[in-house]
């Protein structure tokens, strides 16, 4: 059930953010408003960080046993930054690149636009693990089935 609930939130939040940035790309807020992707890239990070979280689970299943929280994060590190990156290398090719040379301070902003999709998929996985950590502490009897170890573990 948990796979489940992490994909489906995973499109809403990843089709929301598409579309927020759709309409700030058409109003060229983007441009003209320099804070603006600051919210796209942390709310992105929380839809690659659930992502990254449905595709650990769907991994866990053919673990015997449980994992160890270490190994949700790990995840979601990696994964995030597969994303981050390959959307920062799509930003550069095919909106800079092609049409001017880069602006001054593009890499610090790709390092920010970095930071800030991590940010938010460590968000996503605080949230998962605060759920989890409340399913292991209601006790067997309450919790059915929970996919991560105790803390301690």
């Amino acid at each position: 059930m948990i796979r489940k609930k992490l994909f489906w939130w995973a499109l809403v939040v990843l089709a929301v953010v598409h579309t927020a940035n759709v309409y700030a790309l058409n109003r060229h807020l983007l441009i003209n408003v320099s804070w603006i992707d600051i919210p796209f890239h942390l709310a992105g990070g929380v839809g690659v960080g659930l992502l990254a979280l449905w595709y650990a689970e769907l991994m866990r299943t053919t673990i015997k046993g449980q994992v160890p929280w270490w190994w949700w994060l790990e995840k979601v590190f990696f994964i995030t930054a597969f994303f981050t990156l390959g959307w920062e290398v799509f930003e550069a090719c095919f909106m800079y690149f092609p049409r001017q040379p880069f602006p001054p301070g593009y890499v610090a902003d790709t390092i920010k636009d970095i930071g800030n999709g991590w940010l938010g998929a460590f968000a996503a996985y605080g949230a998962f693990y605060k759920v989890q950590w409340d399913i292991w502490r209601a006790g067997p009897t309450q919790r059915g089935s929970h996919s991560m170890a105790a803390p301690d573990q």
